[in-house]
This record gives structure tokens, sequence and C-alpha cells, in this order.
């Protein structure tokens, strides 16, 4: 069941259905390190819009 949240970096709300199969962030494949990262700097999950900046800025900064 979806519930919603507020994002760790943006603060918006978003609907998050991490408990149930198909989660709209399950599409995005990340590293372990940065899943690490994530985790040591953020205290939940991040909405759509700033997950998606996260990777890309990773992604440049990582020379992909």
């Amino acid at each position: 069941m979806p519930s919603e949240k507020n994002c760790s970096k943006c603060g918006n709300v978003f609907e998050c259905t991490n408990d149930a199969d198909g989660c709209w962030c399950q599409q995005y494949t990340l590293s372990l390190d940065v899943l690490k990262h994530l985790k040591e700097n953020f205290e939940n999950c991040l909405c759509p819009v700033c997950l998606v900046q996260y990777i890309q800025d990773e992604n440049v900064q990582n020379g992909y």
C-alpha cells in the first residue's frame, strides 16, 4: 500500500511503495557505494526528482 513520505533532500511529499513490489524507485540501479552514501547522508528516501538528479550528478562525477 502506498504511503506518503517527505523527501530527505528537498522536503517535498511523494508516494512511496517500498513495502510492495513495483515501487517507482526500483527502476533505478544504484551501486553499493551510492546506496551507502545515500544511507549515510539522508535519513530516508529521496523523491523521484531528487533521486534522478542525484544519479545524474553521480554519473557526471564518475565520468559516465
